[in-house]
């Protein structure tokens, strides 16, 4: 928040923190009500967008600031919910364990080193710089993910486990 020039992170930390509890409690109520896939495509979609505008706009006002950091963390934090149902429906049963475990791996990798990479970045380049990097990241997401993610919702847990059936 500070790098951003909101001048209480206090009450920036605040909001963000609301916003993830939020979010959490609006993705339970949402991830049953609409499809994973556009759950998933929109997700990453609206973080992109909020964290865009926070990069290309420097001269927002700290309040707009702020509702951008708690959209983007209300939306994050509705989108882990994905990971309870979406996850498990993508694999067959045999495989469904190791499927999750392997992705949730990769997921803590990522985690780990973008961590460790975010403020490096931001001390080299600039909050702005790291900004666009992580609405890159999402972007990305969002296009492989438009391109591949398949639609589960409506499968049972056991569809993938008869010979040949692909999602």
């Amino acid at each position: 928040m500070s790098a951003m020039n909101v001048k209480s992170g206090y009450v920036g930390g605040l909001f963000y923190n609301l916003a993830l509890l939020i979010g959490a409690i609006a993705g339970l109520t949402v991830v049953d009500r609409v499809s994973r896939r556009a759950f998933l495509i929109g997700s990453f979609s609206a973080t992109a967008a909020s964290l865009f505008i926070l990069s290309v706009y420097p001269q927002l006002p700290s309040a707009a600031m702020t509702v951008l950091f708690a959209l983007f963390a209300g939306v994050l934090s509705a989108a882990s919910n994905l990971v309870y149902v979406y996850l498990p429906e993508l694999f067959p049963t045999d495989l469904r364990a190791s499927g999750i475990g392997l992705a949730i791996a990769c997921s803590r990798t990522g985690s780990a080193f973008s961590t460790f990479l975010l403020p490096i970045m931001v001390e080299s380049y600039g909050v702005r710089s790291a900004l666009n990097a992580c609405v890159a990241v999402l972007a990305i997401g969002a296009i492989v993910c438009h391109r591949w993610a398949p639609e589960t919702r409506y499968l049972p847990l056991t569809a993938l486990d008869e010979p040949g059936t692909l999602l």
